[in-house]
């Protein structure tokens, strides 16, 4: 990252965290709970409001809530757009930590967006509208190797469903090449 959007980045999270600062005020203010006053810093004159911090808590704790919707809706809409769950997980910063082995960043992403079942048997799915054939689809996550058995509920005739099916067939066809030329090298080397 460049440090122009390093510096545009720092800007926004310090605008959200001034705007975050100021709802939950409001939110304490709209509600009859205390406001109080503290100097800014050890010593000075200059004094900060904050909220009483039980009625402040409840109230970062509704918009971290209310945050954490949106983020859903956004991931939502990626899937509608046809982002990938890596594509996903990149933008979550989910990549996997140095050292870290096992866990895609499109399984991370998926298992950060799917609400989990009640229960270790249930099947866990993320729900979306397909962008492309307006079917609500049913998607298990990145683990299973098809498409049909990832995602279920695309129209017969879903051109998005079926490029994905078009490009897992590519994929697995260049896998099967590339075995086969590696099965084969050993005879030429044999053969010399």
């Amino acid at each position: 990252m460049n440090e122009e959007m390093q510096e545009a980045r720092l800007r926004a999270a310090s605008d959200a965290r001034l705007t975050m600062r100021t709802s939950v005020m409001r939110m304490v203010e709209a509600a009859g709970g205390e406001v109080r006053e503290r100097p800014a810093w050890r010593g000075a004159n200059r004094t900060t409001r904050y909220a009483e911090p039980s009625a402040g808590i409840r109230a970062a704790l509704v918009l971290k809530r209310a945050a954490a919707s949106v983020l859903q809706d956004y991931i939502r809409s990626a899937r509608r757009d046809g982002l990938t769950w890596r594509e996903i997980g990149t933008a979550l910063e989910l990549e996997p930590a140095a050292g870290e082995r096992g866990i895609s960043a499109a399984e991370r992403a998926f298992d950060f967006a799917a609400p989990s079942g009640a229960s270790p048997w249930a099947s866990v799915t993320f729900c979306f509208e397909c962008g492309s054939c307006g079917e609500t689809i049913r998607d298990q996550g990145p683990y299973e190797s098809h498409p049909e058995d990832s995602e279920r509920g695309h129209a017969d005739e879903c051109e998005r469903f079926a490029a994905q099916v078009t490009t897992w067939q590519a994929e697995r066809d260049a896998d099967a090449d590339e075995a086969a030329e590696w099965l084969r090298e050993p005879e030429r080397e044999l053969g010399d």
